[in-house]
């Protein structure tokens, strides 16, 4: 079994350099936006820029793939949460787990589907819909737009400094 790309040879400092791109680019929009305590924001994040700097040419990491696949995430879940909303749950229901996981799994179904048809991929947006639901309990709150709207704005900020040096970054897969 090998446990390094063969690749590595001889572009070791192509692998650092993308790979401290990627870690300072999402430092940088953390700090920004100060979403340090959002975990769920800060988790696709760090997600999204693994894909844009580690395979910056294929098709998931295009930036309509990115957004496109953003705003059909965040759309996915808020879905899920308004049709969990419209259904009579006690709040035990949603405390308990069950509802939650139901209607997240609705969100991420409906994210996949959606990027799928619409040749949007981006896998890290599946998981957005999936935090908006688990995040926004019973009903669509001021935080879960503040959720959704801050992740737009964070991946919105990875995809520019991505494409500003999209000319010096290789494939490493």
């Amino acid at each position: 079994m090998k446990r390094f790309d063969s690749v590595l040879k001889g572009h070791g400092k192509r692998y650092v350099l993308q790979s401290l791109l990627a870690g300072l680019s999402v430092m940088a929009v953390i700090l920004a936006l100060d979403v340090i305590g959002d975990p769920a924001v800060v988790a696709s994040l760090g997600a999204s820029a693994f894909i844009l700097f580690v395979m910056p040419s294929r098709q998931v990491a295009r930036p309509q793939n990115v957004l496109g696949g953003y705003a059909i995430g965040i759309l996915s879940g808020m879905l899920a949460l308004l049709v969990a909303d419209s259904l009579p749950f006690s709040a035990d229901a949603w405390e308990g787990g069950w509802v939650s996981a139901v209607f997240g799994g609705i969100g991420v179904s409906a994210a996949v589907l959606g990027m799928a048809v619409l040749n949007l991929e981006h896998p890290p947006a599946a998981g957005m819909a999936l935090s908006l639901v688990l995040g926004g309990g019973a009903v669509i709150q001021a935080e879960t737009w503040l959720h959704a709207l801050t992740a737009v704005a964070g991946v919105m900020g990875l995809v520019v400094f991505q494409q500003l040096i999209h000319k010096y970054l290789v494939d490493l897969l």
